[in-house]
């Protein structure tokens, strides 16, 4: 800006403007203009408070619906000088109103100077700088210094938030920008382990050792079973509804009662609001076999004899069933018995 002769000076927070020929003087890191005869254009009115009018572009910022401890933005939000004439104003702090730590505002280099000039040219000179942005100045060219600051949104709860972030300018003045976004719990994500279970041979009419399913929550938010069935021939141990807290597990027991010789399969059928996995289903499989110890004499019944002359009596154990048993371990119970050939090990009985 080209201040005539006689005119106020006036101060910007540039390091530099218009060369020598227009009367630039540096003062503490300000540079004061002062009018020349060489310099032309119209001078700033300092008399007018429109000089300080500033315009907050957008005055609102809406980052829609974002995963809870998801992150939108940034967005960029612009100080500009209001309406097409000359105005100056310095910005000193740009913060919310309140504590809003579910939205950021990065506002570095402050303060900062926001401004539009009028008609600055002085003969054979400008100075304008590269990154003042073009602007149509009533009543001729304008130079203009507009001031960016981002916002970005990340919630840590769900539902509606807002924020109001104020703009204080050293005029006195402040502007506001207006916040908003919504926040959304993750979806919840059920985890069933094993994905499966065989329980392989099952005496028929007996239960099988007892399997642990464990459901988990992988999402964000509470899983909650409404219903968990297994189908006929298997047990389930264990509530069949209940809750579990994300990263939480809730541990569930299947049994397999085969009813008769032959396969059996069915399936842990768990019903769930992960609408994307449910029902969720686990395969069953077992097998019901036929297996029948016998053991010959049963009872057996020792006779008499003098005290310190052992008498010895032989037993047998026969699989009288139509499936392979193992028999694992072969004790006795009883005051003065005593087993003479004890078992080698696992011994199987075809």
């Amino acid at each position: 800006m080209c201040v005539p002769v006689g005119e106020s000076v006036y101060q910007f927070d540039f390091s530099s403007l218009c060369p020598e020929a227009c009367g630039v003087r540096v003062v503490v890191g300000l540079v004061a203009l002062i009018g020349a005869a060489s310099c032309q254009g119209s001078a700033l009115d300092v008399s007018s408070t429109s000089q300080y009018a500033v315009t907050v572009l957008p005055a609102a910022v809406d980052f829609g619906t974002v995963l809870v401890h998801g992150t939108a933005g940034p967005s960029t939000v612009t100080v500009r000088p209001q309406g097409l004439g000359a105005s100056s104003d310095s910005i000193t702090a740009i913060a919310p109103t309140t504590a809003c730590p579910d939205f950021a505002v990065s506002a570095p280099g402050l303060p900062a100077f926001v401004y539009r000039t009028c008609n600055p040219t002085c003969p054979g000179h400008t100075i304008c700088q590269p990154n003042f942005a073009a602007a149509a100045c009533a009543g001729g060219t304008d130079e203009e210094q507009d001031y960016p600051f981002s916002v970005s949104f990340t919630p840590t709860v769900s539902g509606p938030l807002s924020c109001v972030v104020a703009i204080t300018l050293a005029s006195g003045s402040t502007s506001m920008v207006s916040l908003s976004g919504t926040g959304m719990a993750p979806p919840v994500q059920i985890s069933a382990a094993p994905a499966n279970i065989a329980f392989g041979d099952v005496r028929a009419g007996t239960d099988s050792s007892p399997a642990t399913v464990t459901i988990g929550d992988l999402g964000g938010s509470p899983l909650t079973v409404t219903s968990a069935a297994v189908s006929g021939g298997f047990v389930l141990g264990g509530s069949s509804a209940f809750s579990v807290p994300p990263g939480g597990a809730q541990a569930l027991t299947v049994t397999c009662h085969a009813p008769a010789v032959g396969p059996v399969s069915g399936q842990l059928v768990i019903t769930s609001n992960d609408t994307a996995n449910s029902p969720l289903t686990i395969p069953l499989t077992c097998a019901g076999v036929s297996s029948n110890l016998e053991i010959t004499p049963s009872p057996a019944t020792l006779p008499p004899t003098l005290v310190g002359n052992p008498i010895v009596q032989h037993v047998v154990i026969a699989n009288a069933g139509s499936a392979p048993t193992t028999v694992t371990s072969l004790a006795l119970d009883g005051e003065g018995l005593t087993l003479v050939t004890p078992l080698p090990g696992a011994t199987a009985l075809g």
